[in-house]
């Protein structure tokens, strides 16, 4: 049997197909035309409802007058599909809700409900 030599490029007579010095093309597959089809993100199988906190690309305007290159968004999601996810912040009533687009989304992250508030000791409602 003849294979072509991955170093020199010159045939040699093998006994087997696992000899050594066998060509790189014998053993690695010829990529396809296709290329490999990219999992979606994690992010997408979220139920809405779900608290989360979205980490979030700033855009060059925010980034300069921040100082920062991400800002984190906590809240419930409102909405999730391919184009992004919205999220109503959490703590702060009257904020909108915060729309972010799925090309700025760095990482998504549920978290758990907030806790109820406790008074403080001697707050005894009568």
């Amino acid at each position: 049997m003849l294979r072509r030599c991955c170093c020199c490029g010159a045939d040699r007579r093998v006994r087997s197909a696992r000899a050594a010095h066998s060509s790189i093309a014998d053993v690695v597959p010829e990529p396809s035309a296709v290329p490999p089809a990219v999992p979606p993100p994690a992010w997408l199988r979220l139920p809405v409802g779900t608290r989360v906190v979205v980490r979030r690309r700033l855009d060059a305007a925010e980034a300069a007058a921040s100082g920062a290159r991400w800002a984190d968004v906590v809240g419930i999601l409102t909405r999730v599909e391919d184009a992004g996810l919205r999220v109503r912040p959490d703590r702060t009533a009257g904020l909108p809700e915060v729309t972010v687009p799925a090309g700025d989304v760095e990482a998504v992250k549920p978290i758990p409900p907030r806790r109820p508030r406790r008074g403080r000791p001697g707050d005894d409602v009568v």
